[in-house]
């Protein structure tokens, strides 16, 4: 999958890139009951009927993320869907996972 998530990336088919990352995610659901949550299945799949195209579980042991691909033109509907959680924006960089919080603990 490592190969075709690069090639999805580098041609900028982030459509195929999503259907790879929501593969990936079934995949690892059928390996253990363990590995999800009602809550978190929940999260993904309000998360895919408003416009995500895949996603990933990040971090773990009662806490984390969940990191969705959105196409610009379907954000807003995911973001409204989500909204009773926290949004972390983030981008890509070469310093490792940074993380800045507000005074009320949630991220900016």
């Amino acid at each position: 999958m490592v190969d075709d998530g690069v090639h999805d990336i580098n041609n900028h088919d982030y459509d195929s890139f999503g259907a790879l990352l929501n593969e990936a995610w079934s995949l690892k659901r059928q390996l253990s009951k363990y590995v999800s949550t009602l809550g978190i299945d929940g999260i993904y799949e309000k998360a895919l009927r408003a416009g995500a195209t895949g996603g990933k579980l990040l971090g773990g042991g009662g806490g984390g993320f969940i990191l969705f691909l959105v196409m610009p033109d379907k954000q807003a509907e995911v973001r409204s869907a989500l909204n009773e959680l926290a949004y972390a924006p983030f981008d890509f960089e070469n310093e490792g996972t940074q993380l800045v919080y507000d005074n009320c603990g949630k991220p900016k």
